[in-house]
């Protein structure tokens, strides 16, 4: 999906993660934060920072933080939120992950939360992130996951497709390893984590057809996979597990 659609499709959602669940989670915030180490004094750079929830979170922790997102409508969110909340070491970028606007060793702390799903291209990314990252940084990523169960992955991978069609993939705890390496960082920490979430999370946002589809597939799955992945029904609503994995690397 080329930069136009992707700042289509979320300059149109913009405002539904204003109040999103998944992104006011404050365990993970606070888990995220966790991560990050130390943060008085320091600089940080939220990537790809939505409607600033994960920016705005670590601002008062630290010396200054920049919020950076491709999406208009996202950061005049973010922007409009800080200025409630009057926090004000904070500032908002316009800008692409793949070409950061920053010159190299400008961060002591790279984080990305609920983000590099939609990466189109992981690696560059992470290059990209790495560069502006100083000797000895921290990079934080909180993002959804998979289990390194092939029909697992190809079932939600295809789910999330269908739910968000900017979504490219979400990776297993072995690939974060991998690309994090190839980026010149050293894994530290990793949290693999689930939510058990309607099956609503994934069809509210979806086109009619698509969330029909999601509905379908999730109907017809074999017994083996809806039992992996948590599917039942409870009161008449069916349920799913989301995966998730938060991870600490340093460079």
């Amino acid at each position: 999906m080329n930069s136009d659609k992707v700042q289509q499709v979320f300059g149109e959602r913009a405002a539904t993660y204003v109040n999103s669940a998944s992104h006011t989670d404050q365990e993970v915030l606070a888990r995220v934060r966790g991560l990050c180490g130390e943060l008085d004094g320091r600089k940080v750079l939220d990537v790809a920072t939505g409607t600033g929830h994960t920016a705005l979170f670590l601002a008062p922790y630290a010396g200054k933080v920049i919020g950076l997102d491709l999406t208009p409508q996202m950061l005049r969110l973010a922007q409009n939120a800080s200025e409630e909340k009057g926090i004000e070491n904070t500032e908002w970028v316009r800008g692409d992950v793949n070409a950061l606007p920053f010159p190299d060793a400008s961060f002591d702390v790279v984080c990305s939360r609920r983000a590099p799903h939609h990466f189109p291209d992981l690696d560059r990314a992470l290059r990209e992130m790495a560069r502006v990252l100083k000797a000895g940084g921290v990079m934080v990523i909180d993002d959804r996951s998979v289990p390194d169960h092939e029909g697992v992955d190809w079932t939600m991978n295809l789910l999330d497709g269908l739910h968000d069609r900017s979504h490219v993939r979400e990776y297993n705890a072995r690939e974060w390893r991998g690309a994090l390496s190839r980026a010149g960082l050293n894994v530290r920490e990793k949290q693999e984590y689930s939510r058990h979430l309607p099956l609503s999370s994934l069809t509210s946002n979806a086109d009619k057809d698509d969330a029909a589809r999601i509905e379908n597939l999730v109907a017809n799955l074999p017994i083996e996979l809806k039992q992996l992945m948590g599917i039942e029904m409870v009161e008449g609503v069916t349920y799913i597990d989301h995966y998730f994995i938060s991870i600490k690397a340093t460079k």
